[in-house]
């Protein structure tokens, strides 16, 4: 009892000393700049801008959980399954003074799902073949500027912002964000290879001729998946060579202060390892009568490392308008790749009775190290991107939050403890694939095409809530996709 006591009044104070310190970086950052002459003549102008996307799909075969969270049951093998979406993004900029920027965005998205829901794949009526709609904010942040069109620039942003590290990556990748550390999950999402994260970054930038340095610190609150605001630290720096090479690190302490250390480290049964153990006394004859576990338990809380780099052997004669760079183009011709180590810490295998929960533990890293590479293959004029990428995803649990989410355990989804789910352990490790076409046919028009196969999950209506497959839709090698968009700006 104390000791759940003075962890809460710790991460009560670290709560607070974090906020206070967001607070005054804000200060400091206006205060710095606000001196500055503003430009009349760009403040206080609404930006507006806007997409209208179309696209179709369809799993060529692929898994589900019949029945998902209410009622597991067999694995349904699935194929030919049609989706699909329309969606409406708007977005909103203004610059309220030279120094300050704020931006918003939203989109309307249209849903359909052709996927069976009940066992043996029969088509249902109702939840087989469904339409819904959504409503979200895809960005809400304000962006301080400090010493704009310096060879050195400071810029602060804090709210709901997009981020992306890794330039050259279209659908796997970007680690860092898009993943849990305990247990390993990896996100992805169709022509959107980015995070979106809520909290404050501060970034200091040096350019010059040659290099084209960055680093961007990070304090972040989870509101994604439970347990909910918990706060993050985070770094990653990049460094760009004469347009040749460029390469980056990162550190994310993920859910280094928790909000309540009891959902962050659930101290339950289903959740404690064995770590030591202590003899058992006889209190009448002080003898030694056995011996008793001492258990410790698994936590959300890990630290992810990422190292990436880029290879671009043509960087210097891209814009020089030779017939090199027109073949090129302005991507074709880049190699590029990503390590991640998703957790640091190791933990032992669970050890309850009933083995279904955490069956493999955390004992090994290299269970939590996904990598990636991929090139740009030169199409000339006829593609603007043609991007391939390959995928190691090295753990022998389910690619999937469905204890995180349901149970509030930071455990893995046992393949054999759970009928819903396929035994992963067959598929160790699994190699996921990506082949992405991008092409601007007017000014305002692009087509996009990405066949492969990537850590999508399927769509459920909300009111369908307990149909949720919290797991990959594709697992074994012979699981595949297939979307396109045809994409409208404005």
């Amino acid at each position: 009892m104390k000791g759940n006591v003075a962890a809460t009044v710790k991460g009560t104070l670290g709560r607070l000393i974090a906020g206070v310190l967001m607070l005054l970086h804000c200060f400091l950052i206006g205060t710095a700049v606000a001196g500055d002459t503003d430009d009349d003549s760009t403040l206080n102008k609404l930006s507006i801008s806007g997409k209208l996307q179309f696209d179709c799909a369809e799993m060529l075969k692929a898994r589900t959980s019949a029945g998902g969270t209410s009622n597991p049951g067999t694995p349904t093998n699935v194929d030919h399954i049609w989706y699909g979406h329309t969606i409406a993004e708007l977005s909103a900029e203004s610059r309220m003074f030279d120094w300050f920027l704020v931006r918003a965005g939203f989109e309307l998205r249209q849903y359909l799902t052709m996927l069976p829901l009940i066992e043996k794949a029969r088509r249902d009526p109702f939840f087989g073949n469904t339409s819904w709609m959504g409503f979200y904010l895809r960005e809400g942040q304000g962006i301080f500027t400090l010493l704009k069109n310096h060879p050195v620039s400071i810029e602060a942003a804090f709210g709901y912002m997009p981020y992306k590290y890794n330039p050259e990556v279209r659908n796997l990748g970007e680690f860092l964000f898009r993943s849990g550390t305990y247990p390993l999950y990896l996100l992805t999402e169709f022509d959107r290879p980015f995070a979106r994260l809520t909290g404050l970054r501060t970034g200091l930038q040096m350019k010059n001729d040659m290099i084209d340095a960055k680093i961007d610190a990070f304090g972040l609150i989870e509101r994604e998946l439970r347990p909910f605001n918990d706060i993050s630290i985070a770094v990653i720096a990049g460094i760009d060579f004469l347009k040749i090479i460029s390469a980056g690190c990162g550190i994310d302490f993920a859910r280094l202060l928790p909000m309540d250390s009891r959902l962050t480290i659930p101290e339950e049964s289903e959740n404690e390892y064995v770590v030591d153990s202590m003899p058992v006394i006889d209190s009448s004859t002080g003898a030694i009568v056995g011996s008793r576990p001492v258990y410790e338990h698994y936590t959300f809380q890990g630290t992810k490392l990422m190292l990436r780099a880029t290879v671009d052997p043509f960087g210097m004669l891209r814009g020089t308008g030779s017939f090199v760079d027109r073949l090129l183009g302005e991507n074709g011709g880049k190699i590029y790749g990503e390590y991640a180590l998703i957790g640091l810490e190791n933990y032992p295998v669970n050890q309850q009775q009933l083995q279904d929960y955490n069956r493999r533990g955390y004992k090994l890293a290299d269970d939590r190290s996904p990598w990636m590479a991929g090139c740009t293959v030169p199409f000339w004029k006829i593609l603007d991107i043609f991007a391939l990428e390959v995928e190691r995803f090295p753990g022998y649990s389910p690619d999937s939050y469905f204890r995180q989410v349901i149970n509030g355990w930071p455990l893995s989804t046992s393949s054999n403890g759970n009928p819903g789910v396929y035994d992963t352990t067959t598929y160790v490790p699994r190699w996921n694939w990506s082949i992405y076409m991008k092409k601007q046919i007017t000014r305002h028009f692009s087509a996009v095409c990405q066949v492969g196969r990537d850590h999508q999950r399927w769509e459920f209506n909300p009111a369908q809530a307990d149909y949720y497959d919290f797991e990959a839709a594709m697992v074994k090698p012979d699981e595949w996709g297939w979307r396109v968009a045809g994409i409208f700006n404005f």
